[in-house]
């Protein structure tokens, strides 16, 4: 079976998309984990048969089993991911791996935090 079509797979309870060119566009599945199930949709475009962007939605199960969303967004570059960008509630990261070195930004409650391979290199506290 070749381009644009939805297919609804009841075996694994997902939904798969896929794009004119036959690769994997998108999906929508559930994830179990501790017992729970939860809902996962994850969105892939393509440049060249390559990917170029990955956006995906799904909670992130926590210490204790607690859940909150959270969207993460990948861009890629010769293939290999290069910069994220991940969104919970009480976090912002944007991070950048050039291949040597990686680098984050990080914004929450207590302010914003700049780092370089997991140190702090600088830090602005919100008080």
């Amino acid at each position: 079976m070749n381009g644009k079509r939805i297919v609804i797979d009841s075996a694994t309870n997902s939904l798969r998309m896929y794009g004119s060119d036959n690769l994997l566009a998108g999906t929508i599945d559930f994830i179990g984990e501790g017992g729970s199930t939860y809902p996962r949709m994850k969105l892939i475009e393509y440049v060249s048969g390559n990917p170029r962007y990955t956006v995906l939605i799904r909670p992130f199960i926590g210490e204790g089993g607690s859940t909150y969303p959270r969207m993460k967004l990948i861009e890629y570059v010769s293939g290999n991911p290069r910069y994220t960008v991940l969104i919970r509630p009480q976090l912002i990261n944007v991070s950048e791996n050039d291949g040597n070195d990686f680098y984050d930004v990080m914004i929450n409650t207590n302010g914003i935090s700049f780092l370089k391979n997991n140190v702090v290199t600088k830090s602005y506290p919100n008080k």
